[in-house]
This record gives structure tokens, sequence and C-alpha cells, in this order.
């Protein structure tokens, strides 16, 4: 299953663009009053209200005369953002108790929910109830109706819920889907790990193994002398610039890494190997496999190619 957000600007008319500046601070009203009781109630004693609680405080503020204009905005985008305090609001509690079981230290802790302020927090969402035609360069969103948007590009998936924001003068609309997509499949059958190291550049699992490239030391006579040239120019002038642009400029001629020969690949296809590569540390990961680059961390292996190591004496 894969979550996915597709951003669009609304085309709104001019009496749904004061319907949404009204439905966005009927939103912030309500986070406000709702923050204000659970920091009330938890100086008091130390307890907070539940979501389902607020929900009931919000039919009674619904019910007074002087707030009877909240009825104008949906119903979901008000119980919405009492949701949302209430996630941010048990985050807090959470890191309070890890700071007593000194899981955490203060600097850890996280912050109160605070409020928020007009010009940056205009922003509502449909939970539900919501129906997007695509063909037709429209939305339907409750209590607004049918609103254009520019539509640049296909939604995939079914819609979980629409984000209504202002951002710089413009309002946007955020549509998250929710699809099935198929696992990817790595397309070679074969794997050999791979041990990076100092004395040895990179040792597989098979036994074969490559020594270091030693590029600095190869290059450093003509280093020098660049660099000797570069020194008695002007920096930033033209003549340093095109000093700077010459083949023995700093690694520029570093030849690659590990060699494409057949020992990186296999004799019968001729394409590279997977490979699963393990630091001294154990917290490097690495794949050989392919042609794509991509570097990896403690999350997990990505791929690279055999020459996108570098070459770099100590960096091995």
């Amino acid at each position: 299953v894969r979550l996915q957000a597709y951003r669009f600007e609304l085309r709104p008319d001019r009496k749904q663009r004061h319907q949404m500046l009204g439905f966005a601070g009927s939103c912030r009203f309500v986070f406000h009053r709702a923050l204000a009781l659970q920091k009330e109630l938890f100086e008091l004693s130390g307890a907070h209200a539940s979501y389902e609680d607020l929900c009931a405080v919000l039919v009674d503020w619904k019910q007074d005369k002087e707030m009877d204009w909240l009825n104008e905005a949906p119903s979901q985008v008000l119980q919405q953002s009492l949701k949302n305090l209430d996630a941010a609001w048990a985050r807090r509690l959470d890191s309070l108790q890890k700071l007593k079981q000194g899981r955490i230290n203060r600097a850890q802790l996280m912050g109160e929910p605070g409020f928020k302020k007009k010009e940056k927090h205009a922003s509502f969402r449909y939970p539900q109830g919501t129906c997007l035609e695509q063909n037709n360069n429209r939305i339907w969103l409750p209590k607004l109706g049918w609103v254009r948007y520019r539509n640049s590009r296909e939604v995939l998936g079914a819609v979980k819920n629409v984000t209504v924001s202002l951002a710089g003068g413009r309002w946007l609309v955020s549509i998250q889907t929710e699809r099935e997509v198929e696992a990817p499949v790595h397309r070679s059958a074969t794997a050999v790990g791979i041990d990076m190291g100092v004395v040895r550049l990179a040792t597989l699992s098979d036994g074969t193994f490559y020594g270091p490239r030693n590029s600095f030391r190869q290059h450093q006579a003509g280093l020098r002398k660049v660099q000797q040239s570069m020194s008695r120019k002007k920096k930033f002038s033209q003549n340093w610039k095109k000093a700077t642009r010459l083949p023995l400029h700093p690694y520029s001629q570093c030849t690659s890494g590990l060699s494409t020969s057949t020992q990186g690949l296999d004799r019968d296809q001729q394409k590279p190997r997977d490979c699963v590569c393990r630091g001294s540390s154990g917290k490097q990961h690495v794949e050989l496999g392919g042609w794509q680059h991509a570097e990896a961390g403690e999350q997990g292996a990505g791929q690279v190619r055999a020459e996108s190591i570098d070459p770099r004496p100590g960096l091995g």
C-alpha cells in the first residue's frame, strides 16, 4: 500500500474564498480554545481531556449563541482540528513520561503545542466527504461545493483526505491517496558480499580483493606544479580560472575505484553482481548491482556502481 499526496492550486470564486477564510478561522479558534482548556486542566490536576471529551465540548460551543457562527464550518474540519491537538498533546505527555523514566534528557523533551498565528496557519482538512472529477478539473468540498483547480497531473489511487491551505496569497489543495503497488524485485539473481578496508580497498566474499588505488600519490607531483602555477596568478582572474580547469587539478584525473574487468562482472553475462557491503563498524551498507548509484546508511542498502567508490587514500 502506498500513500501519496498531490498538490494543486485551487481556483475558487469570491464567495468560496470568503468561506474558506472563515473555515480556517473557525478551526484555529477551536484549536486555541481547546488548547487553553487542556493546559488549564493539566495545571490543576495533571490530567488531560480526551478527543471524545473535546468533541462533546465542541457541541456545547456550537449551541452557545456567542459562538453559533461555528456552525457555518463543516463539523468534520473542526473535529479534525481537535484530533490534531489531541495527537500533539499525546506526544507531549509521552515525552514527559520518558523524561521521568530517564529515557531522554531535558534537551530532547518535546514542547507543548503552541497557539497558531493567523498569517501562518490558514488551513483545514476534510477527512472524508470529498469527490474528485479529474476530467472536469474540479473537486467537491463539503459546504463549498465544486471548486475548480489547476489539473497538472493525474491523481492515482483512492482519495483518503483533502487539505486546503493558504500560501503566498493562493489557495492550495493537497489530496492524499492510497493505492496498491507491487513490491520492487531486483533484476539480478546473484549476490556477493563486500567489505571495505584501508589496506585493501575492497574484499569480496568469494575471495576476490582489490588493492588501494593511491591516486593522490600517483598525481602528487603534477598536482604540485599546478598549484604552484595557480599561486602566481591573481585569484579569480581569467588565467586563474583556466588553471583550475587543468587536467591535473585536484583529483580530476583520479582513476576509477573498482575495475570493471571480469573480476567485478559475471563472466557469463558481463553484468555487475549484487554486492552487500558492511564496513568495520557494521553500519555502512552498499550494494553493487545494475548501473545505478545511491548511497546507503544505517537504515538499509542502496545501489552503487562499481566505479563509484572513492579512490582517495583513507576513504575506501
